[in-house]
């Protein structure tokens, strides 16, 4: 019997001693983040939304009968890009996969905006830009204020951006509406 209780206390010790079961930490934490779920949250919305803008923007380029519509739309695919890299480093340096299609409802807005031309194209899409950026500036004050200081930083950072183009885009929208 003592025999029996020696060959079992080894196998335990063989066992918890054998690290070839045990997960590589490296794997593991490539898989985690330190992000809470605001941040993530604001993260994917962030992420959405400026690739959102880019296409948005290139069918405005195609479309739009206005020139400073054209040129707003060159300043959209141009910022948005830039912020939407910071934004896949910082999801990248943070282990967060970040979306990259946009969703069954803004595929349904950019096809309806496809189908217009010249003014009536201008309006809707400044009409979203107005949409669109009203929510982006109250995503990023969200993520202004996340626990995590580089997601707060970086939402801080790009908040007057997107202040500067609600303001613009209100501009340009109410000068279309008065124009025709």
């Amino acid at each position: 019997m003592l025999i029996v209780i020696v060959i079992l206390v080894q196998a335990f010790f063989y066992h918890a001693c054998d690290n070839s079961k045990k997960p590589d930490k490296s794997t593991v934490l490539v898989n985690e983040s330190d992000v809470d779920d605001g941040g993530k949250a604001f993260m994917k919305a962030a992420s959405l939304s400026g690739i959102m803008e880019v296409e948005l923007a290139k069918i405005a380029q195609q479309n739009a009968a206005s020139p400073t519509v054209k040129e707003f739309a060159e300043m959209m695919i141009s910022d948005h890009t830039r912020i939407f890299n910071e934004l896949k480093k910082l999801a990248t340096d943070k282990h967060i996969l970040l979306p990259i299609e946009l969703e069954q409802e803004q595929i349904a807005q950019l096809t309806k905006l496809k189908e217009l031309n010249g003014t009536e194209f201008d309006r809707g899409y400044m009409r979203l830009m107005v949409r669109s950026h009203e929510q982006a500036v109250k995503d990023f004050e969200a993520g202004a204020r996340n626990r995590d200081p580089q997601v707060n930083k970086l939402a801080s950072d790009k908040l007057e951006t997107l202040k500067e183009h609600l303001s613009e885009s209100k501009s340009i929208f109410n000068k279309i509406i008065v124009s025709q």
